[in-house]
């Protein structure tokens, strides 16, 4: 049995503000806090060793991306042409202030979040990125209104519970070409609309 804890209402709100909406419990944010990895349900901790090797090997290997930050869990990328001042003065991890994240769990999925501001200044920043988002397709925000800390504003699926049953190979196959069609069809897409977006 998990011990209790007690916490009262400030780090409750706290926890809830840097929770991702729908998907985290109060265990999952502190787990991310502390950087702790939790294993699929659905897989073994060596598939989800697996997954975070082949998809470092597939960010490190493509000259328009970068690594930002990776733990068994969660594996966060940038491209490389998001480098204007707009786009890399976030509090978080590299200090971009979007990145896509790659949730190595239950299930594999591929976010675009935009990440917690380092001042209050930045959140006009992080509210018209939401703005044209909202609007323009590809995207997809299930949010009327931005979190103050994360908003995810992309998602695709890459891998099912369900397909953790099949061989590694296989595995490797399916994530290696949701990848290659994330580059070829979706990013391009992102990147003009990200690049195109005038910030007061």
């Amino acid at each position: 049995m998990s011990p209790t804890i007690r916490i009262d209402d400030e780090v409750f709100k706290e926890l809830q503000g840097r929770a991702q909406p729908f998907v985290d419990t109060p265990n999952d944010v502190i787990r991310r806090l502390l950087d702790l990895d939790r294993s699929p349900p659905t897989g073994t901790p060596s598939i989800q060793a697996q997954l975070r090797r082949v998809l470092e090997k597939l960010i490190d290997e493509d000259a328009a991306f970068e690594l930002d930050h990776s733990t068994m869990g969660y594996i966060k990328f940038a491209p490389k042409s998001w480098a204007s001042p707009q786009l890399r003065d976030s509090g978080a991890g590299s200090g971009r202030i979007l990145t896509f994240l790659i949730i190595n769990r239950e299930q594999l999925r591929l976010h675009l979040e935009i990440q917690p501001p380092r001042d209050p200044s930045q959140q006009a920043i992080r509210a018209r990125i939401h703005e044209v988002a909202r609007t323009t397709p590809p995207f997809e925000v299930g949010r009327r209104k931005l979190s103050p800390v994360y908003g995810r504003i992309f998602r695709r699926d890459i891998l099912k519970p369900e397909d953790y049953k099949q061989p590694m190979d296989w595995i490797e196959r399916q994530v290696k070409q949701a990848f290659d069609a994330f580059k070829r069809n979706d990013f391009p897409v992102i990147d003009k609309v990200i690049q195109g977006i005038e910030f007061a």
